[in-house]
């Protein structure tokens, strides 16, 4: 893409702007695969995650992850 050329792009409040395409299906199918994209992402994320916090309970809040301790409970809160 050069300065200048006009891009066409839906916004998905979850994925950001994902390109248009021609037609509907292409413009469904580039929403698809970004789904797809951010989901694989996220695993990645999760696994990353669960190996630098083993035995924590980990549950993903909007666009950050909560991490929880099960051996140390939140009762002095």
């Amino acid at each position: 893409m050069k300065v200048g050329d006009k891009f066409s792009a839906v916004y998905m409040p979850r994925l950001g702007f994902v390109k248009a395409g021609r037609t509907m299906d292409e413009t469904m199918e580039n929403i698809k695969r970004a789904e797809a994209e951010k989901e694989i992402k996220e695993k990645k994320e999760r696994k990353r995650l669960e190996k630098q916090y083993p035995g924590c309970k980990i549950t993903k809040i909007g666009a950050g992850w909560f991490i929880e301790n099960k051996d140390a409970p939140l009762d002095h809160l």
